[in-house]
Order: C-alpha cells, then structure tokens, then sequence
C-alpha cells in the first residue's frame, strides 16, 4: 500500500496548513486500514531484523508500544505496514516504565497475568496520566495510531464503564488529530458505545483459544464461536474495520485453517497466533482471493 511519507506530511503542512495536513493523513492512514488484507498482532515477537522483513510483508502489525522503537516502526512502515503501538487502559502492569503513575490506581488482580490489576478507570487521575502522558508517549515514536487492550474489563466492573467511554475518546480524539488510527479488542456485549470512537477493532479467540489450567490449546466453545460470529458481523457493518486473533499449537493445523475460514467468511482479517504471540510465519495468512 502506498505510504504518506513524513516530508511529504510536512511538505503539505507549509503548503495548505497544518489542520488540513492532519486530516489528509488520518484519510491516508483510514484508507490502509481499510485496504489491509493481512494482519499479524506481534506483541511477543524479537524484532529482528529477520523478523521485521516477516513483519513488513504484513499490511497491518500490532506491536508492543513501549518496547518497539521508533526506528523499528520506521523500518516496517517503509516496507508498507501500518504499525499501531499496543497499550492497555483496562489494566495496570506492574513491568512498565510508568507503573509509577498508576500504581495508586489498581483494582484487583487479572486471571491469569502476573504483576497486572484490573485499572480504576473512574479514577481521573487515571485516565488524565493514560490520554495525557503515556499514549502521547506512544504516538512520539511515529505509530500509525494505538491499538487499546482490555477495554472490555467494564463487563465485569460496571462501575469503570462511563470512565473508560471518556478514556477512549479521549485517546480516540488525540490519535485522530494527529493522523493516526485506533482500534481496540474484545467485550461484545459493551463494545456499542466505542464503534463511533475506533477505526478498526480485534475479536481474540473466535474460534481457537488458550486454557491456561490445563496449559493447551483448545477449541472455543459453540455458544462462543456463534457470539464472536455475530459481533464481528455487527462491528463490520458499523463500518470498522474487524480482524481475529485466535490461538493454535500450530498455524497450520486443521483447526486453524478452520478458524481462518471462519473469519474470513464474516468479512474479518484472520491471523492465526501461539498464546506468547511470539510466532511470526514467513508468509502472512490471507483469505482466499485477498
């Protein structure tokens, strides 16, 4: 896909202003989105350099916004990729730079994480340090826009939901201003609200996933996989951009090549990834005629 390059981003800044630079990339970086065809969510993966010539070939990549470095998201955006930075507002983990300012701000623990809590969300405080500090943190490094996790706590935590709505658009408005792209993942019973807020949006497990006390691989149950069916169907037609993440020992066994049929058939971007999401494959899944 054809990139806005920053000279010329500013190039068109000095030519018709800044406001309508701003609105011509956030269509350029829309347009990507909505032409990407292949996808890989590369929280876990070494970023070297053999693994950023896998990444690039992707049209859209995910990846870890505090540990991906600017030169590395340049390198993959020139190789075609629209690179979102990944932060989680429904948690607080304990291994980040700024754990600091969120610390006083944990709810309690999160399944199956160590050193990551549930985060207040309707704690201003919170929220301000999020929007504020770390997602423009984030966005200085050049990503494409942000890609929000654990959103969907507030099925669980009703009384964080007003707060994360004023989270995300908040996060949403920054990231739009500045050119970017947002999307988000998960919770179809509480995602309505944010539809108007997110460019694209990631549904993990629809039909593959991870049980961690038994430590395998495992199918997603019916009653799940028709759920996650029905949403991705219902977001799509919101004009968002959809895309799955489901889990497999291998990406090329039965199951999986299932599970990408399956998201293909709902209109989805398929990508098949092991729990540690450290699997990069030489050559990205597409369905069929992509």
């Amino acid at each position: 896909m054809a990139r806005l390059v920053p000279a010329v981003v500013t190039a068109l800044a000095l030519l018709v202003g800044p406001s309508a630079a701003s609105a011509h990339a956030a269509a350029t970086a829309k347009q990507e989105l909505k032409s990407a065809r292949t996808f890989a969510f590369a929280l876990g993966v070494d970023l070297t350099s053999a693994n950023l010539t896998r990444l690039a070939r992707r049209d859209l990549v995910i990846l870890d916004g505090e540990d991906a470095g600017s030169a590395k998201v340049k390198r993959l955006q020139r190789g075609g990729a629209l690179v979102l930075g990944y932060l989680s507002v429904g948690s607080v983990e304990s291994w980040r730079s700024w754990f600091s300012l969120l610390e006083d701000h944990r709810l309690e623990p999160l399944g199956d994480w160590d050193g990551e809590r549930y985060a207040d969300t309707a704690d201003p405080a919170l929220r301000d340090a999020l929007a504020d500090t770390i997602a423009p943190s984030l966005l200085e490094k050049g990503f494409d826009g942000l890609f929000l996790d654990n959103v969907d706590m507030v099925e669980d935590h009703p009384l964080q939901a007003d707060g994360m709505v004023d989270l995300v658009k908040r996060i949403s408005t920054r990231v739009r201003a500045g050119g970017g792209v947002l999307m988000a993942q998960n919770g179809d019973s509480i995602i309505a609200p944010y539809l108007a807020l997110l460019d694209g949006w990631n549904r993990e497990d629809p039909t593959g996933t991870y049980d961690f006390e038994r430590k395998k691989y495992v199918p997603t149950d019916a009653g799940g996989r028709a759920q996650a069916r029905a949403t991705l169907r219902a977001v799509k037609a919101a004009g968002v951009v959809t895309t799955t993440t489901d889990y497999f020992g291998s990406p090329n066994s039965p199951a999986a090549l299932r599970a990408v049929r399956i998201a293909c058939s709902v209109g989805a971007i398929p990508f098949v990834g092991d729990i540690a999401l450290r699997r990069v494959a030489k050559q990205p899944t597409r369905c069929p005629g992509k």
